[in-house]
């Protein structure tokens, strides 16, 4: 049984990637959820989390998207993606630059 963060999560995922969730690097294929992960496109996540009282994110985060009618800068990345876009200039695994 799904939790209500569970369908939380889907459902901003979902309206941040048009539909069915996915990592939004290019050339990444990574789709299972729970690898996913929301991304800051402008790198100021920790301000942003800070300045609304968001903690870490997570649930939180995903319910200020919703409540703030999805605002924009923000995409969905894997994992391993979102990582490499903080520590590179280019993913390690599609060796494209990020968003």
């Amino acid at each position: 049984m799904s939790t209500y963060s569970d369908k939380l999560r889907l459902e901003v995922f979902s309206h941040y990637c048009g539909g069915n969730p996915h990592c939004q690097c290019p050339g990444c294929t990574v789709t299972y959820i729970g690898f996913l992960q929301l991304d800051h496109v402008n790198g100021d996540g920790g301000a942003h989390r800070k300045a609304n009282g968001l903690g870490t994110g997570g649930a939180k985060l995903w319910g200020w998207l919703k409540a703030n009618d999805y605002p924009e800068g923000f995409q969905v990345l894997c994992c391993n993606c979102n990582h490499s876009k903080f520590n590179r200039p280019a993913c390690a695994l599609a060796g494209q630059a990020h968003a």
